[in-house]
Formats: structure tokens, C-alpha cells, sequence
């Protein structure tokens, strides 16, 4: 099944940019107001990156829209590398993982 936009994905996407731009300018805020609250903001945005990483694992990607690569189970402009935690995995298996090239670079 090839992808198709959507009426509704221009105002979905923006929908998401604001939240996640919110995420960052709160933290940014609370942190320069008050530096001791670091782990609990750094712990607050590590929460949202496992939950949506979480989302990530039960994606079925049929096609992606142009432009952008199946990555992890995930359409991205391109795949930097990032593997999928196996314990964050309900099945065990890895459904759509594709390793990157970028994975073999030193340091990772």
C-alpha cells in the first residue's frame, strides 16, 4: 500500500512541532530559573523520548512518504544509527529494523 498524504497531517504535524517545542522551551525555562531541577526536567524528557520510542516498536511501516527512509520501524529523512532497546520490546523480535551504516562509526 503506498502512502498517501492526508486533509488532516498538516495540522497533526504542527500539532506535534508545538508539543515538542513546548517540551524544550519549558525545560530551557525551568532550568534557567532553577538549575537543581535538572535531573528531575532531564528525567521528565527521557520519560517522553521512551514512551514515544515505546510507539516506535509497534509501528508497522508499510511505505513511506517521499523524501523519507524506514528507520527502526519509523519513517525518517534518514536513518542516524539508533538502535532499538530490546527490552523496550514487548515481542522480542525486532519488527522493521534496519541498521545503519552510521551504527558501525566509532564512538557508537
Amino acid at each position: 500500500m503506498a502512502w498517501e498524504p492526508n486533509n488532516l497531517d498538516t495540522a497533526a504535524l504542527a500539532a506535534i512541532r508545538w508539543l515538542a517545542a513546548t517540551l524544550e522551551n519549558l525545560g530551557t525555562n525551568i532550568y534557567l530559573t532553577d538549575r537543581s531541577k535538572n535531573s528531575q526536567i532531564t528525567a521528565v524528557l527521557k520519560g517522553a523520548v521512551s514512551d514515544l520510542n515505546n510507539l516506535r516498536v509497534q509501528t508497522v511501516v508499510r511505505e513511506c512518504p517521499p523524501g523519507y527512509v524506514e528507520c527502526n520501524g519509523v519513517c525518517e529523512p534518514m536513518c542516524l544509527g539508533f538502535e532499538v532497546q530490546e527490552s523496550s520490546q514487548t515481542s522480542g523480535a525486532r519488527r522493521g529494523a534496519k541498521r545503519s551504516t552510521a551504527s558501525s562509526r566509532k564512538g557508537r
